[in-house]
């Protein structure tokens, strides 16, 4: 079996294109207006405002400074591949480049258009993507690989590097498998997503760790797995934990609002002094040879 290829690839139960295009779908149906800027959509599934915006504070801080080291011309052409509700492609034309995003979802891509309505989206999946090969200078794809199964990764690094020039530099954020993978979940060893890229001629610059397991994810963690030992599987329009309107909801907003609190200054310890250290996310720079 080919190394870009984990074994459990070849698992039953691994998610096909329609049935990820659907869940995106009803994922940003679901919450794709929960926040103004789209965060429950794609970050933590109908989980408070507050806990959102540290997750998104928290991939920000590593994103951007893998960013400032990538060198471009204003009005270089990017892509965001999975741009969700286009919070990244934003970022790219902000910082000058010709973004445009893409992502399988039609509603994701709905509510993209509507929160930047001067940046270009349009459907497409991360494994086929309507662009000439080598005419990108910048392509970004942020928590977008691990939910695809362990085959169409390999597709999706492919297409990611057909379409990125000579020279280009490519940014992907994914979760390590430091938890247990579930159907909409497939990650990889750091070594392990360094070695596929590498296959597809994308040599790796820098990695830095985000999200790493403080006080606010280990809460909602735990408050998760109860939740489904409660419900049983969740489904893409579960809501969180902590998003009802009951005593317990309120009272656990309480306690986890405190525990988010805590976990700015300690995220940003480690993400300085230990960015190798037991992170769930990895955010990473490679480069086109």
């Amino acid at each position: 079996m080919p190394s870009s290829i984990a074994p459990e690839a070849t698992r039953a139960g691994a998610t096909g294109p329609r049935e990820l295009a659907k869940f995106w779908d009803d994922r940003a149906r679901a919450f794709g207006r929960s926040d103004p800027e789209g965060w429950s959509a794609v970050c933590h599934r109908g989980a408070p405002v507050y806990f959102n915006r540290f997750i998104d504070w928290s991939q920000r801080r590593a994103i951007d400074r893998l960013l400032h080291r990538v060198s471009f011309e204003p009005g270089d052409p990017a892509v965001d591949v999975g741009c969700g509700t286009g919070r990244w492609t934003k970022e790219l034309a902000v910082r000058g480049l010709a973004a445009r995003g893409f992502d399988v979802s039609p509603a994701m891509v709905e509510r993209a258009r509507e929160l930047a309505p001067g940046v270009e989206f349009e459907v497409a999946s991360a494994t086929e993507l309507p662009l000439p090969s080598a005419s990108q200078s910048v392509v970004t794809c942020v928590t977008v690989l691990h939910h695809l199964s362990y085959d169409q990764q390999a597709e999706a690094v492919s297409e990611l590097s057909r379409v990125l020039a000579p020279g280009g530099s490519c940014i992907a954020a994914v979760l390590l498998n430091r938890l247990p993978s579930g159907k909409w979940c497939y990650p990889r060893s750091k070594r392990g997503w360094e070695g596929l890229f590498r296959e597809h001629g994308l040599r790796a610059v820098t990695h830095r760790g985000e999200e790493f397991p403080t006080p606010a994810l280990l809460l909602q963690w735990a408050a998760g797995a109860l939740a489904a030992l409660r419900r049983g599987a969740s489904t893409a329009s579960t809501t969180g934990a902590g998003s009802g309107t009951g005593i317990g909801s309120a009272a656990y907003r309480a306690l986890h609002r405190t525990a988010v609190l805590a976990s700015y200054p300690l995220e940003s310890i480690f993400s300085a002094l230990w960015p190798g250290g037991p992170a769930t996310g990895l955010a990473s720079l490679y480069v086109k040879e």
